[in-house]
């Protein structure tokens, strides 16, 4: 009984170990990508935070790793972006087409 228990901790250990590390390698994924799409814009921690409504303490933190950014957020300031480059790309093609 005390022998299957082990076993039976040990193997919740184990997958409790592999949880952990999947969770920090998408949370060191969700910190690059803040940065990524900081650095995509060229803005500063804090006029990014503006664009989106969201304290430059925050970015910051997401950016240091002390806090980790919610999946959502991330999704929506990529779509925001990818947003305005689409509209940049359709106002460049009209001005060099007209």
């Amino acid at each position: 009984l005390i022998r299957t228990s082990s076993i039976y901790l040990q193997y919740t250990l184990k997958e409790r170990n592999l949880y952990v590390m999947r969770k920090k390698n998408k949370n060191d994924t969700l910190y690059i990508k803040v940065k990524e799409l900081r650095d995509r814009t060229g803005l500063s921690q804090a006029k990014f935070g503006e664009m989106f409504g969201i304290p430059a303490a925050n970015i910051q933190k997401w950016e240091q790793q002390t806090a980790t950014p919610p999946d959502y957020i991330i999704g929506m300031m990529e779509r925001i972006l990818n947003m305005q480059d689409e509209i940049y790309n359709l106002q460049t093609n009209n001005t060099t087409n007209d």
